[in-house]
C-alpha cells in the first residue's frame, strides 16, 4: 500500500502560518507576565531587606540604651 502523499492547499498553508503567529503571540505575552512577575518579586524582595535592616537597626538602638 503506498502512502498518500498530497501537498497542502493555500488555505492550509494560511492556517499554518495562522497557529504560528497566535504561538508567538501566546509565547511573547506568557513572557511578559514572567517578567511582570518577576519584577513584583523583586520589589517585594526589596521591601523585605529594608524592613529587615530597619528591624536590625531599632534593635541594635534598644541594646545600646538598655545597657
Amino acid at each position: 500500500m503506498q502512502a498518500y502523499n498530497r501537498s497542502k492547499t493555500r488555505r492550509e498553508e494560511q492556517e499554518e502560518k495562522h497557529m504560528t503567529q497566535m504561538e508567538e503571540l501566546v509565547h511573547q505575552c506568557d513572557m511578559e507576565v514572567m517578567k511582570m512577575a518577576m519584577l513584583k518579586h523583586e520589589q517585594t524582595f526589596r521591601q523585605q531587606v529594608d524592613q529587615n535592616i530597619h528591624l536590625y537597626f531599632n534593635c541594635v538602638f534598644l541594646s545600646w540604651i538598655c545597657w
